[in-house]
């Protein structure tokens, strides 16, 4: 009936709370990676903290979140990364990111009107590993929403995000 889904092994998502865990490492889980990413907050929004009048406020359901300064824990992840994955495994992966996200940012008139990015302008001949790069990232923002949801991260997605295997 869904034969797309025969291509996959499972397609069962299961409930995993990782505790103290890191998701990709198993490591201690010391580190908060940001829901938005604190170089786009401070891009759009100013580096804070941000008077009582000039407060951010992020509603989510019937809650209202105020946000005060770019390391306001309502746009960050609970405690799901280590140390070293969020910072140093990670690098090359936000730096990707921030990147494509600076062009975005940086071209919005010319992507509106021409409505492509030419990945070349900003990766140069190595735009096809730094693409895989900027899904790294996003499949990683997933992952840790995944996990701070109690759903398990898979292994296909942390070989992935390791460029051990395709997604």
């Amino acid at each position: 009936m869904f034969g797309c889904w025969q291509a996959y092994p499972t397609t069962m998502i299961k409930v995993k709370d990782y505790k103290d865990r890191c998701w990709w490492c198993g490591g201690l889980a010391d580190s908060k990676e940001h829901k938005i990413k604190k170089t786009d907050f401070v891009k759009i929004y100013g580096k804070g903290p941000y008077e009582k009048h000039e407060s951010k406020i992020l509603h989510r359901g019937e809650s209202f979140f105020e946000i005060r300064d770019p390391k306001s824990n309502a746009i960050k992840f609970g405690q799901c990364l280590c140390t070293n994955c969020n910072n140093l495994r990670s690098k090359d992966i936000d730096g990707a990111y921030s990147k494509f996200i600076d062009y975005v940012l940086g071209n919005r008139e010319l992507l509106f009107e021409t409505r492509e990015i030419d990945l070349k302008k900003i990766f140069g001949s190595a735009w096809e590993k730094q693409l895989g790069n900027v899904l790294r990232y996003y499949v990683k923002h997933v992952a840790c929403q995944a996990s701070t949801g109690m759903y398990e991260v898979s292994e296909n997605i942390v070989n992935y995000l390791n460029k051990n295997e395709p997604l």
